[in-house]
């Protein structure tokens, strides 16, 4: 699975509490999708390449919760954790693609 962003990565502020980043991969929207979606894939791309990436939980539905430990080659472990609000399988078309 190889895929590479297109474009920079852009953010935009909606509230204090809320932030939409946006990013255009140069990949199928199913294989991006799958990326972000299927615990196996997880640690082939999340945070950087020095540290191990487990997932230790992944629920995948609305409402569910997410979290990922990084381990550093010193042993010391972060996590990161996060609820699906929405999950929603590419349906759509984009502006001006086929």
């Amino acid at each position: 699975m190889v895929a590479k962003s297109s474009s920079a990565t852009t953010f935009t502020l909606l509230s204090d509490r809320e932030l939409v980043m946006t990013r255009v991969f140069d990949a199928p929207r199913e294989l991006v999708f799958k990326a972000y979606t299927d615990p196996k894939l997880i640690p082939h791309w999340w945070g950087p390449r020095k540290y191990e990436t487990r997932v230790d939980k992944m629920e995948v539905r609305p409402g569910g919760v997410w979290r990922y430990i990084h381990r550093g080659a010193d042993g010391q472990e972060d996590a990161f954790n996060g609820v699906y609000r929405e999950n929603v399988p590419p349906e759509r078309q984009q502006a001006g693609r086929a």
